[in-house]
């Protein structure tokens, strides 16, 4: 994280299907995980569309219980796999479907009876909006760049190069500005990929 020191922008790690927020607290304190995001511990990446307005976390993973084909999450691990070969997973109640311009859409069942679909990385830019209000509640402004640090080392390098580029699709439809932080050697990768 010493590498993040210099730029003190905030940082949005993944593990698992749980996120964790940092945010910079000054030279004395450094960066601290976000207690409003649950600390070091961070919160479950579940979207639930069982009601007209979205429930995020823990709200939409209790809706898995009665409606599970209206919850999305394991958006990491769906972005790390190649289009053509989508590896179903029991737990998921939403399936998948493709057009022209997005080789992979989740299929879900929405509040008003009807079937949605939305590209995995539209997906996480609903998910990483609820980040961003949250590091905006602390730090007083919406950040313009973030950091993204991807924890999982079951990942291989085509994976995590699949994830990234669908994270760099989330961000740019949020017009944020993003970098990725190295989980091998904990440095950030400074070629910005920019919204423009």
């Amino acid at each position: 994280m010493n590498v993040l020191l210099k730029t003190k922008i905030p940082f949005i790690g993944f593990y698992d299907n749980s996120s964790v927020i940092g945010v910079y607290e000054g030279s004395e304190k450094g960066y601290k995980f976000l207690e409003e995001w649950n600390g070091m511990f961070g919160k479950d990446c579940f979207i639930s569309f069982a009601q007209k307005r979205p429930k995020f976390g823990q709200p939409a993973m209790d809706s898995l219980k009665t409606k599970n084909t209206f919850v999305v999450f394991d958006l990491i691990k769906i972005m790390s796999m190649p289009p053509e070969n989508i590896q179903m997973d029991k737990a998921w109640g939403f399936t998948f479907t493709k057009d022209n311009e997005n080789p992979v859409l989740l299929k879900f069942d929405n509040f008003d009876e009807t079937k949605k679909s939305s590209s995995p990385s539209f997906l996480m830019a609903m998910y990483l909006r609820q980040h961003l209000k949250a590091i905006e509640t602390k730090v007083g402004e919406k950040p313009k760049e973030i950091a993204l640090w991807i924890f999982d080392r079951d990942f291989n390098e085509k994976e995590i190069k699949r994830i990234k580029e669908g994270l760099k699709e989330s961000c740019r439809l949020l017009k944020l500005d993003v970098y990725f932080v190295d989980t091998e050697s904990s440095k950030v990768d400074f070629v910005i990929y920019s919204t423009n």
